[in-house]
């Protein structure tokens, strides 16, 4: 099975942010504050220099760009344990937990029957405004930053269900050393339950294979019990969790 350290740092390539930095192994991403994956550090091995010298550096480095400080820590990477730790001692609060899933990407399909009623997903390689009004990030509208997180990487692809000019749903994926990247799976409210996610789980994992990929992964926050489910029943297993820890403000 790929490693924490390893699928960390594909997903880190497939949701890069817009500018970063590295300190030894430590990896500072910055993306104008959109989502936490593109404005925290990823720290998969030794900074390279004594962790409190490394926390120093990353408190510049976001405080010169007016973002918080912050760590996306994957717990069952060895290299976390000491620094979660450190963190936790410094008052650095944790939150935003979140578990990555991953599937075969053909078990994945083989499991999106889809619906007869449902049209095919229209792709495109950058996000339309319709695409955009459908991204709601954790509820939220869309701030001026996040065309620019959304967008980098390398092809990233934006898949659009629309039925009868109606959007259905939204979702965004990318694929990197043989790996689909699934995110911003958005469904319409008034949507929900008519397989809408799964077929664009299915339009995703399509485009994904024409590119080489052969597995696929995705975030899920903790609480989300719906989207548990929904990616059980596509075949996904939980691979490792991460919380954020940020530093308190005052």
């Amino acid at each position: 099975m790929t490693s924490v350290t390893d699928l960390e740092r594909i997903a880190a390539v497939g949701w890069p942010g817009t500018e970063y930095q590295r300190l030894g192994g430590w990896l500072l991403r910055a993306g104008g504050g959109f989502t936490g994956r593109a404005n925290s550090v990823l720290p998969l091995g030794s900074p390279g220099i004594g962790l409190t010298d490394g926390i120093d550096m990353v408190r510049r480095f976001y405080g010169d760009r007016a973002l918080p400080a912050r760590f996306q820590v994957p717990w069952q990477a060895a290299e976390c344990g000491r620094l979660d730790t450190v963190l936790e001692g410094l008052g650095w609060i944790a939150g935003d937990e979140a578990a990555v899933l991953v599937a075969d990407l053909a078990g994945m399909l083989a499991h999106c029957t889809g619906r007869a009623d449902l049209p095919p997903v229209q792709l495109a390689d950058a996000p339309s405004p319709e695409w955009l009004a459908g991204y709601r990030y954790r509820g939220n509208d869309l701030p001026p930053s996040a065309v620019a997180v959304l967008t980098a990487g390398d092809g990233p692809v934006f898949v659009t269900l629309l039925e009868g000019g109606e959007r259905l749903g939204v979702a965004r994926g990318i694929v990197t050393d043989g790996w689909l990247g699934v995110t911003a799976v958005t469904v319409e409210p008034a949507h929900r339950r008519r397989g809408v996610a799964t077929a664009l789980m299915a339009g995703l994992g399509l485009w994904g294979v024409e590119r080489g990929a052969r597995d696929v992964y995705l975030q899920v926050a903790a609480e989300n019990e719906t989207a548990f489910a929904l990616y059980d029943g596509l075949g996904f297993v939980e691979h490792h969790r991460y919380h954020y820890r940020t530093e308190p403000f005052g």
